[in-house]
């Protein structure tokens, strides 16, 4: 096996289409060219392609001849890696086709770095051609990914192997205190033994079932297809937050007046008091707090319109209040709400005490210890109102509820 300290050429493929969460590709790549450059590393050609559309993976392999392929992007898990089609949407490219196309180049390609999430099942199908593959076991937010590829280079460059690239690109990310130090896998052709390649590869050819699953749809972080998957998937809701009393209840885009929509609406309770829970929520990929421990934009936008939704709701109360028994029956029918039911829910002042908002943005791996602490500070300070969470919490409660049936 080569793993040879020797300058390597570097084929950087980036992709980040529309509809998927925004990533820092840009400044990964100038963070990468900067490290090999400061390293002297310019006598050996680094090569980039953005917007990296299927074919121009092939057409980059023959035109660069790469020692080392490094994407960023979006990953699927075992359904394969996110790139671009010819109108910039989001274009699958299944774990086995790539598989194939390493092989082809497997005489010049030393090393596959797929800085995505969720890419180890592409890892362990590629390393049976290449060397040296590196993928994400877990979510990995840009932070962590932009540190790990800084230091790989870093080491690279500096004329240290594969091997030690490795582990220091892993030590960046834990020097900066996020918790996806272990995220990243290097997976070796010489230790990884055929029979498992071979159920690697069997595995990650059952792919269609796979992509009707709440892991999947988040890999990809469309946040449109997260509300689509939720909408139709209700359950997760309820059994999330609800409760099993007289009613519980989920309403998806549930309108308040004019100006305001709650993606999710939660109601569980009885006839003496009702638990109500506005659900926004923001995407897989976004972090609700800075690295310097600040809310980011995102999660403080999110604040700001779940406010105006407590504010509508209390200059509405009676509207409101009819406007969801209302709703309830239009979707579950009067048989399974009773006309007495729905006018103690919409007369019944004590409401205001019960109603809360669940705001789902990010992954677990993406939070620091501190980033917790900060997210339980948030709900003490709106007095248990507002409530900052993962999307690990519901792909949990889907999970349980598969496993149930």
């Amino acid at each position: 096996m080569n793993n040879s300290t020797a300058p390597k050429s570097i084929l950087l493929l980036a992709a980040n289409p529309k509809g998927t969460s925004s990533l820092r590709l840009q400044e990964e790549e100038r963070e990468i060219k900067e490290r090999l450059r400061l390293a002297g590393y310019g006598k050996v050609p680094v090569n980039s392609t953005g917007a990296t559309r299927p074919r121009d993976i092939q057409q980059a392999m023959l035109d660069f001849k790469p020692q080392i392929v490094h994407f960023s992007g979006h990953g699927t898990g075992k359904n394969g890696l996110v790139f671009e089609d010819a109108v910039g949407q989001e274009k699958l490219v299944s774990s086995e086709a790539l598989t194939n196309l390493f092989k082809l180049f497997s005489k010049r390609v030393e090393c596959v770095v797929l800085n995505a999430c969720y890419s180890e099942s592409q890892a362990k199908a590629i390393v049976q051609h290449i060397n040296y593959v590196i993928g994400m076991s877990q979510a990995i937010g840009d932070h962590a990914a932009i540190e790990f590829a800084v230091g790989f280079y870093t080491a690279l460059g500096a004329g240290e192997s594969i091997d030690f690239a490795y582990e220091l690109g892993c030590n960046a990310i834990h020097l900066e205190g996020i918790p996806e130090y272990l995220t990243p896998v290097l997976y070796k052709r010489d230790k990884l033994s055929p029979l498992e390649s071979k159920d690697q590869v069997e595995q990650q050819q059952k792919s269609i079932e796979l992509g009707n699953d709440f892991a999947t749809v988040l890999q990809i972080g469309n946040q449109d297809k997260v509300q689509r998957y939720l909408t139709s998937h209700l359950q997760i809701f309820l059994t999330a937050f609800g409760n099993r009393w007289e009613v519980n209840e989920c309403i998806p885009e549930f309108h308040l007046g004019a100006d305001y929509i709650s993606d999710f609406i939660v109601v569980t309770g009885q006839s003496f008091h009702y638990d109500i829970i506005l659900v926004k929520l923001e995407s897989p990929f976004d972090l609700p707090f800075t690295k310097d421990g600040k809310r980011t934009q995102r999660l403080n936008n999110a604040l700001e319109q779940v406010n105006d939704w407590f504010t509508w709701i209390h200059d509405n109360e009676d509207y409101f209040l009819r406007s969801l028994a209302k709703g309830m029956q239009d979707i579950y029918g009067a048989g399974q709400i009773s006309s007495s039911h729905r006018n103690r829910f919409r007369d019944n002042g004590r409401y205001r005490e019960f109603i809360s908002a669940k705001i789902v943005i990010g992954r677990r791996g993406m939070l620091t210890e501190e980033d917790n602490k900060r997210r339980a500070t948030i709900l003490d300070q709106t007095s248990k109102k507002i409530e900052i969470l993962p999307y690990d919490r519901l792909l949990e409660t889907e999970t349980r509820l598969r496993n149930r049936s």
